[in-house]
């Protein structure tokens, strides 16, 4: 999986692709070199046209799990009737579905600023610049991380009640 990057990468330094210019446009394409006639083909290779796939292939992948999961919980109501309309199966499922949709949702509103200042870039805009632009884009890089540790360790209801347990099991020894 990771040959694709190695490759981008190992190509870049090759066509001398690679250069400082002093974050003209972003910290996500600050290595590219902006000088380069194709400096635009660059910067969708080593990340743009990657978050451009995201956000079409995350709206996708969240229907057809959606689905098995609703055929999932279908084939076990008809097999365990008592199990599934119980309340605690229904809430984990609906807490389940609203984490679910919650990941594609903030995923996309996190990432939307670098993409909106990428075709501000596009367009020559002075915009690009723009302060709230600048400061929404740099946020992302600090919340991708942040949302992703709320939802798949602070959230899941195992992790944190073996990290409360590890906290406050407090053993004289």
């Amino acid at each position: 999986s990771w040959g694709v990057p190695l490759g981008i990468t190992v190509a870049a330094v090759v066509l001398q692709k690679i250069g400082y210019d002093a974050s003209e446009v972003s910290v996500g394409w600050c290595w590219v070199r902006i000088q380069a006639p194709d400096h635009v083909l660059w910067m969708l290779l080593t990340g743009k046209i990657w978050e451009l796939l995201a956000y079409l292939a995350l709206p996708v992948l969240y229907v057809l799990i959606k689905k098995h999961i609703s055929k999932a919980h279908a084939a076990l109501s008809e097999y365990r009737p008592i199990l599934a309309n119980s309340p605690l199966s229904r809430s984990r499922s609906s807490l389940a579905d609203r984490k679910l949709t919650l990941i594609p949702i903030i995923f996309i509103a996190l990432r939307v600023w670098s993409t909106v200042r990428f075709f501000l870039l596009l367009s020559g805009s002075p915009a690009v610049h723009n302060a709230v632009l600048v400061t929404l884009h740099v946020i992302k890089h600090i919340a991708m991380p942040s949302s992703c540790c709320c939802f798949f360790l602070l959230l899941n209801e195992s992790i944190r009640s073996r990290v409360l347990l590890i906290g406050f099991d407090r053993h004289p020894d």
